[in-house]
């Protein structure tokens, strides 16, 4: 098997809808999507509202096939593979929790991955126990998940994820819905999992959060305006590249460029590069 967990060649996807005829009418998410990555590597999507983010995420763990090209997952084609198969390899994480949350008890609900792709019982067991623990929430594993805050909630749709023992998740969008605080607790967890050498597919309105990954991908209208390291994104000579996706440099970022720090993308590198 290759180094890459995900190959994504031509990938076209298309909404369909009726008119008051009858006539099929199809609206063009996507357009010719290609990039690959590889295993352990973190990498940002980024975009404004209606770029496609969400529907390039769905396409990762077949939730959506394509309309136009393939997307392999360990090699397999989403296309031909059984659904359970590619995702026991790529799990989602959503930015609702509510409608990833379906137990009425939160250690039921981390279980509920894993017995679905057929786990042993006691293997699940150690899997609930090892999932809450990474994400904090051991102390409420008997808790109903609607007595819990918004981070709380996605920290137990992680744990989801986790207990399914995938080798890559995607994140779709899932700080959005938070406050700073959550926001900030939600991200540690997963530069975490990236340490550990998990693969991470991040989708993101946040641009301080795409600095941190290894690559961004900047999708606007469908197609792929940018795909490199945040340090090469991040400049004063792309910004026509930001405006045209209607996106903003992280403050960090843009406050290094004033200062002429070069290089500098996230609010750790730019107290160090100030502290020099």
């Amino acid at each position: 098997m290759a180094d890459n967990i995900l190959k994504i060649e031509n990938l076209g996807y298309d909404y369909e809808t009726e008119d008051e005829n009858g006539e099929v009418i199809k609206n063009v998410a996507l357009k010719d999507i290609s990039f690959e990555v590889k295993k352990g590597c973190f990498v940002a999507i980024v975009g404004s509202n209606g770029s496609g983010k969400s529907t390039l995420a769905k396409n990762l763990n077949a939730l959506f096939v394509p309309s136009r090209g393939r997307v392999l997952v360990c090699d397999m084609d989403t296309k031909e593979a059984d659904p359970i198969d590619i995702r026991s390899k790529v799990g989602m994480v959503f930015q609702n929790p509510d409608n990833q949350l379906v137990s009425s008890v939160v250690e039921d609900d981390v279980a509920f991955g894993p017995e679905n792709l057929g786990v042993d019982p006691k293997e699940i067991r150690d899997r609930v126990d090892e999932a809450l623990s990474k994400v904090s929430m051991t102390e409420h594993r008997k808790k109903g998940p609607h007595l819990l805050s918004g981070g709380q909630k996605q920290r137990i749709a992680i744990a989801g994820v986790l207990a399914m023992q995938t080798e890559c998740i995607v994140f779709d969008e899932p700080t959005a819905m938070l406050d700073p605080s959550g926001r900030k607790e939600i991200m540690d967890i997963i530069e975490e999992l990236h340490k550990e050498g998990k693969t991470v597919i991040l989708i993101t309105h946040f641009m301080e959060e795409a600095a941190r990954a290894d690559e961004v991908i900047v999708l606007n209208k469908g197609e792929i305006l940018f795909d490199g390291s945040p340090k090469k994104l991040f400049t004063k000579d792309n910004q026509e590249l930001l405006d045209k996706a209607n996106l903003k440099m992280p403050m960090a970022a843009s406050l290094a460029a004033e200062l002429g720090f070069k290089d500098v993308v996230t609010d750790e590198e730019l107290i160090n590069a100030a502290l020099k």
